[in-house]
């Protein structure tokens, strides 16, 4: 709405019946003002919902819009009221830019811990926006240490939002059908679970699963 006022201000300043209702100059300075900051937070809610996006990326960008909106800190700083677990989400992003870890850090995520390993490069960000400049500025510090303890990588896909969620309780209402409706709970959350992670399996993955369960009931005692 403020940016469609701003792109036809100059032309309703002609137009008698509304021009008393117009706001002042130095009013739409604020509004240009604030146009600017909308444009800003949209491109970071923009990129919150992308499947690309990391805990790492969205803790860049956290910390850019808190250093640019200080009041902003009190819902989005590492240790809000809002976060479930400070330690754990602060040692996966460190982990994520191949940083050192606090003993308290350590002990969070050390069921995780599965050898030594040294750092890789960082991703670059690919595209020119508020949002982008934050990743692009926070992926280029690199703290990588000599053998710096190597985690599983079930810690990288760890899900920022609860975007996976919410599509999966929608995916689960087209799912369930009149013609479903006698479908088991059991048989429902397998169909719900191997949709929502169809990036991690195929056909290959069913074949070795059939055989699989094929030699066990062939070598069952009987």
């Amino acid at each position: 709405m403020v940016k469609r006022f701003l792109e036809f201000k100059d032309a309703v300043k002609h137009v008698e019946a509304v021009n008393e209702l117009m706001p002042r100059a130095r009013d739409c300075r604020k509004l240009e003002k604030q146009l600017e900051d909308l444009k800003a937070l949209g491109s970071v809610c923009l990129a919150l919902q992308s499947n690309k996006t990391t805990l790492s990326d969205v803790r860049i960008m956290f910390d850019g819009v808190i250093k640019r909106y200080p009041n902003m800190a009190k819902y989005l700083s590492k240790d809000a009221n809002i976060v479930h677990s400070p330690a754990f989400e602060s040692a996966v992003v460190k982990i994520m830019h191949q940083e050192r870890l606090s003993r308290l850090e350590t002990a969070a995520i050390a069921s995780f811990q599965v050898g030594e390993s040294s750092a890789s490069e960082p991703e670059e960000a690919n595209a020119f926006s508020f949002a982008a400049t934050l990743l692009h500025a926070g992926n280029k510090r690199n703290y990588a240490t000599a053998n710096a303890p190597q985690y599983d990588s079930l810690l990288f896909h760890v899900p920022p939002t609860s975007n996976d969620c919410e599509r999966l309780f929608s995916n689960a209402k087209a799912v369930m059908t009149p013609q479903r409706s006698s479908m088991l709970p059991i048989n429902f959350e397998m169909i719900m679970f191997l949709k929502e992670n169809a990036s991690y399996w195929g056909r290959r993955t069913v074949a070795t699963v059939q055989h699989r369960s094929t030699d066990s009931n062939a070598n069952a005692p009987k």
